[in-house]
């Protein structure tokens, strides 16, 4: 199993069949694409701009995630003054 993928399809982690998994992850990518045109006035996702993707599976709360964003932006920028 690969980390960040699901060790089970799509379609039995939603409880649906396959034509509505396909669907589903089809309308998930035109959103994604949508917000990074929105956003970021770009076509396709630039993964040179993304320092850190979080998954919050095993995370207790967003408290935690944002320890995380803390600790990745001291890394990359320092402390502030």
């Amino acid at each position: 199993m690969q980390p960040g993928v699901p060790d089970q399809p799509v379609e039995n982690i939603l409880n649906i069949d396959t034509l509505e998994a396909k669907q589903h992850l089809d309308r998930c990518d035109r959103e994604q694409q949508k917000f990074f045109k929105t956003v970021y006035q770009a076509e396709e996702t630039d993964l040179e701009g993304i320092d850190l993707v979080i998954n919050r599976d095993h995370l207790k709360g967003a408290a935690e995630a944002a320890k995380i964003v803390a600790c990745a932006f001291e890394q990359k920028f320092g402390l502030p003054d």
